[in-house]
């Protein structure tokens, strides 16, 4: 299972290279750059309650540039790469107990939280897609099957 989660982030740090590219074209709708920050966003929320840190301090809804996106793209990428290179099947099923944003307490599963935060990311990036699509611009293709078919 270890190797399956390492899987999906590299599909997951692909996918978000992938949309960054796609926003990184004129004329991109702050709408979709807002949904993109979410995304990263919630990756860090996530990653911090994973480390046991308290996340109730991060921004789920930032706003920031496209160029903030981008930073924070790099350093998400190192820390979600260390991070799941350091599971192991013992730990996936530790429960993690967590408050969220407004300070409710929650107890997830490792296992759970990361298949979590593949599907949320997988939702909002189709709403960053449909939002490049009505300003009349292709955004590129993010889908698994792409990422296996370039040699993922």
């Amino acid at each position: 299972m270890v190797g399956e989660l390492l899987r999906l982030f590299r599909y997951e740090l692909w996918a978000n290279r992938r949309v960054l590219e796609s926003l990184q074209q004129a004329a991109t709708p702050a709408k979709a750059v807002e949904l993109f920050a979410h995304i990263l966003a919630a990756q860090e929320v996530w990653l911090a309650r994973l480390r046991g840190q308290d996340s109730s301090v991060l921004p789920i809804w930032p706003a920031v540039s496209l160029e903030d996106c981008h930073k924070t793209l790099e350093r998400l990428e190192s820390a979600f790469q260390t991070y799941v290179e350091s599971l192991n099947e013992n730990i996936l099923d530790e429960r993690i107990v967590y408050r969220n944003q407004r300070g409710d307490r929650f107890e997830n599963t490792q296992r759970e939280i990361l298949t979590h935060l593949a599907f949320h990311s997988h939702y909002h990036r189709g709403q960053v897609a449909a939002r490049l699509r009505d300003a009349g611009l292709a955004p590129n293709n993010t889908d698994f099957i792409q990422y296996l078919r370039v040699g993922g």
